[in-house]
């Protein structure tokens, strides 16, 4: 299966149909596109040819949501050996179900909020440039697609139902808003994007691997969730250093063995 890689064009990133591609780079001026076998190679791609991508002060996040059975977890990757790299399980609470797209967003919530502290802690200027990546697509449209229309109907469907996961999507949507509001008046983007899972891109294996490991800490009849978004904002950080400290220990004992 081909992957299109857009580096210039109406939207960036990496498609894997021609048509989509070119709604993306149709018309456009000065695009910038190529065809790969490999999503690695797409990406590199993108990232090598588009100057937003490759500046010193840009940060790649990459998250994942693991839920196996009763176990949820969720895994946030900056990079190898970086402090901020996390592996958060989640615990199932009267009221709070737990599944992958809970994971998803709470990941999101996650890493919105470290950048939120970042930039609150440098007099609310922010530093850098961060691209968040999800293989989440139904993540990414909650926060930044349907919910404009949801927040207008109260946060209700439609057909006046509450749009579920409402308390996660509302949460993480007024995050989004206050950072969006941090950048508008800077010449530095926070972006959001999706990345294809499992084909082999080195980010989103390794956010795989922190939140399966969550999630294998977890059982659906253990402690209640210590996450929850009514705890104050810095629990999941410590929760999250936590598990990075037992994760990396982890990994360092099965590099041993082999």
């Amino acid at each position: 299966m081909p992957y299109y890689a857009i580096a210039h064009g109406r939207q960036t990133g990496v498609v894997k149909s021609w048509k989509e591609c070119q709604l993306r780079v149709q018309g456009y001026r000065g695009d910038i596109y190529d065809t790969f076998r490999h999503a690695t190679d797409a990406y590199n791609f993108v990232d090598e040819n588009n100057p937003s991508k490759r500046g010193e002060n840009c940060t790649k996040i990459y998250i994942d949501g693991a839920f196996q059975g009763d176990s949820c977890g969720y895994g946030v990757w900056y990079g190898d050996g970086d402090p901020r790299n996390a592996a958060v399980p989640l615990f199932s609470a009267p009221g709070e179900p737990i599944n992958n797209q809970r994971a998803e967003l709470r990941a999101m919530i996650h890493v919105f909020t470290n950048i939120k502290h970042e930039i609150e802690s440098n007099d609310c200027v922010p530093l850098r440039e961060y691209v968040i990546l999800t293989d989440s697509q139904a993540t990414i449209k909650a926060l930044t697609v349907w919910s404009v229309k949801w927040k207008q109907n109260g946060w209700k469907t439609t057909k006046g139902e509450i749009i579920a996961n409402k308390d996660l999507i509302s949460k993480a949507v007024e995050l989004l808003e206050t950072l969006e509001q941090y950048y508008q008046d800077t010449d530095l983007t926070l972006s959001i994007e999706h990345v294809y899972g499992h084909a082999g891109v080195r980010g989103n294996e390794e956010a795989d691997k922190l939140a399966t490991f969550a999630a294998g800490m977890t059982t659906q009849s253990e402690k209640k969730d210590t996450s929850k978004s009514e705890l104050p904002e810095y629990l999941p950080t410590l929760v999250s250093g936590i598990i990075v400290i037992a994760s990396l220990g982890f990994y360092s004992y099965l590099r041993k063995r082999r």
